[in-house]
This record gives C-alpha cells, structure tokens and sequence, in this order.
C-alpha cells in the first residue's frame, strides 16, 4: 500500500520505468492529485474509491493535496518489481496547486 504524505514529501515525480509496466492506483483515503503525460499537465484529482491507471514508461507526478491527512492507496503493477525511477520534472514546470 503507497502513502503520500504532507505537500512537501507528497510530491513524487515518476518516470519512464525501464520495462514496460502497467500500473493500476486505487485511493482508500485522501485526496491526491495526479498529472501525467509528457508535459504534466494532465491533471487529473483523485479521492477515496477512485481508480488511476498509469501506462507504460508514462512520467507522471503524485501530489497529496491536504498538508496533514496522507493519502492511502493500493498500487497494483503488471510486473512483481516495484519499479519507480525519479527523474527531473520538465524545465520551467512547477507543481500544479
């Protein structure tokens, strides 16, 4: 199960995992926001009973939106290894608020 914390250790950029690998997100509780694609600036918000699906080698970027709830979720991927590769956001890109 993932948690995401408060804005400052919520914020977790993705990205291109080195194989192909699926991931499916369903959010027990919290409130997140999600903003994938090339750019990040799909932004897409996401509650308690919603799904997220994530492509592969799509970079995208979780931010918890409350700064003292975490967010809890079920992360499902279409591989056993639990990949994440952090990489630099996009130049000029600042978190979406």
């Amino acid at each position: 199960m993932g948690r995401l914390r408060g804005a400052a250790t919520g914020r977790a950029i993705s990205g291109p995992p080195p194989r192909e690998s699926e991931t499916a997100i369903y959010v027990i509780s919290g409130r997140a926001r999600f903003a994938p694609g090339d750019n990040l600036g799909d932004i897409q918000d996401a509650t308690a009973g919603d799904f997220v699906w994530v492509g592969p080698h799509d970079l995208h970027v979780e931010i918890n939106l409350s700064e003292t709830e975490p967010v809890r979720m079920v992360v499902a991927r279409s591989t056993q290894e639990a990949i994440v590769v952090n990489v630099a956001p996009p130049e000029g890109w600042s978190p979406p608020t």
